[in-house]
This record gives structure tokens, C-alpha cells and sequence, in this order.
């Protein structure tokens, strides 16, 4: 077992004693020169991204921390800060409409104030099923039978709903089994202010 892990060792040191040997080939200016190809061909495809990626609403996005933080960063940064980033918005556009980018899509944040002209609007206007749909895929998880039918909504209401009622005895249950589980008997004890 060590023969192979020192020969395991010698046949990646040769590889990178090979690699470096090469970039020793290469004159100074050479590697400049690709260096400077590489930022520039990043730049033109970033320029060319930011110009082609027009948000059908115009309304401006929260979170980016610089101009030159790319948008698939900040997808990523808002699953763990989702929460701060709409706060974010929420303190910097008091009262207006702005964007935040999420993976999957970007979703538009409306304050309370204009909440009425959403629901004054006809159901064909402000169907929530879109996004869903391009949120999880719909032409790939056959979820496209919910834009040409109403099933989800004939299923929460012939379905889900009249089951409800045997569904709360054992939510209790599972309930109370977790209270006893996770809080102590507190019997003869008294509890103090904090």
C-alpha cells in the first residue's frame, strides 16, 4: 500500500514539476498578455449579460453590495440572507416597489400601501401559478396542467378540505407527543419573570 501511495505521490509531482516547466516557456510578456485576454473576455461577457438581461418590470433590485457583484452571487447570497436582503429593500425604498434576485426568478417586493390596487385587479392579471411553474420547472415536472386547468383548486376544495377534520386528531397527537418530549414535567416548580 505504500508503493502505490508513493508512486501515487511521484506521478502528481511529476505532473506539476511538468506544469511548471512549462509556464517557465512562456516569456513574461505572454503571460501578461493572457492574463489581460481572460479579464477582458470576462468583461465583454459580463457587459454583454447586464445588457441583455432586461427585467420585464422596472423597478429597481436591493441587494447587490457592489456594481461589480454578479447577479448569480447574489441569487446564491439570498438563500442564506433572504430575509435581511427584503429588509434591506424594505428600508431603503419606504413605500415603492423594488426586486430581489432569487434562484429560479427575481420577485417583485409591493408595500402594504398599494395591496388594494393589487386585489381592485381581474384573477387573469394576478394568477400565481406562472411563477410557481417557473420556479419548479413545469415543461420538465409536468406541472404545465396547472396553467390549462384549475385541478389545484378543485383539489384544496373537494379533496383537502372536507379531510381536514381527521387530519387535526392526529395533528394533536404529534403534537402533544412533541410537547412531552421536548418540555419538562414542570410540576411543583414555579416559573420566574425574566
Amino acid at each position: 500500500m505504500n508503493t502505490f501511495n508513493s508512486m501515487n505521490t511521484t506521478s502528481h509531482e511529476t505532473l506539476f514539476q511538468q506544469l511548471v516547466s512549462s509556464l517557465d516557456g512562456i516569456p513574461l510578456m505572454d503571460v501578461h498578455w493572457l492574463i489581460y485576454v481572460a479579464f477582458g473576455a470576462w468583461l465583454c461577457s459580463y457587459v454583454i449579460h447586464v445588457l441583455l438581461s432586461s427585467s420585464t418590470v422596472k423597478v429597481p433590485f436591493v441587494g447587490y453590495r457592489s456594481i461589480f457583484e454578479p447577479t448569480w452571487l447574489l441569487r446564491l447570497r439570498f438563500v442564506w440572507e433572504g430575509g435581511s436582503i427584503i429588509s434591506q429593500g424594505y428600508n431603503k425604498f419606504k413605500g415603492s416597489i423594488f426586486q430581489v434576485r432569487k434562484l429560479g426568478t427575481d420577485i417583485v417586493i409591493i408595500p402594504p400601501n398599494h395591496i388594494d390596487e393589487v386585489r381592485k385587479l381581474s384573477q387573469d392579471k394576478t394568477r400565481s401559478v406562472e411563477p410557481f411553474i417557473n420556479d419548479f420547472a413545469g415543461q420538465y415536472t409536468r406541472g404545465m396542467v396547472f396553467l390549462q386547468s384549475d385541478l389545484q383548486n378543485r383539489v384544496i376544495q373537494q379533496r383537502l378540505t372536507p379531510k381536514l377534520v381527521s387530519l387535526t386528531k392526529v395533528m394533536k397527537e404529534e403534537l402533544d407527543y412533541a410537547l412531552t418530549k421536548e418540555m419538562p414535567d414542570m410540576k411543583g416548580e414555579t416559573l420566574s419573570a425574566l
